[in-house]
């Protein structure tokens, strides 16, 4: 029992950590609109893609991990059943995360070629 505590707490440390570091290199972007009617049809088109992209990045993570939870649900059960410590118990693999970033490089490129721009916040040029 004191060793599941004890992986339990490096495991929520370790996840703590890594959000506050994410959270400190985050990036804000402003976004220029293209000025005309053709350029900003332009760009509410590389929206509605963008929305599609982040939709079906979401729909991926959820195929996988709904896979994945007999595999999962497995796995808790025979930890549970061997007292959290037995490495006979092997864990389904992680889904991979969305990749949003690569959506937002897509649109990106998108918004510049309608005649947008893309500045990072608090960035002067």
């Amino acid at each position: 029992m004191v060793n599941f505590r004890m992986r339990e707490f490096f495991l929520f440390g370790a996840l703590l950590g890594a959000v506050f570091l994410t959270g400190c290199v985050q990036q804000r972007f402003e976004y220029i609109p293209p000025a005309g009617g053709s350029g900003a049809e332009c760009a509410r088109k590389c929206e509605e893609d963008h929305e599609i992209c982040r939709a079906q990045e979401g729909e991926v993570w959820d195929e996988c991990a709904g896979s994945r939870f007999p595999d999962r649900r497995s796995f808790e059960q025979c930890e549970v059943a061997r007292g959290n410590v037995s490495a006979d118990c092997l864990a389904p693999p992680a889904c991979p995360l969305p990749d949003l970033d690569g959506c937002r490089e897509v649109f990106d490129a998108c918004w510049r070629r309608c005649g947008g721009d893309v500045r990072l916040k608090g960035k002067e040029e």
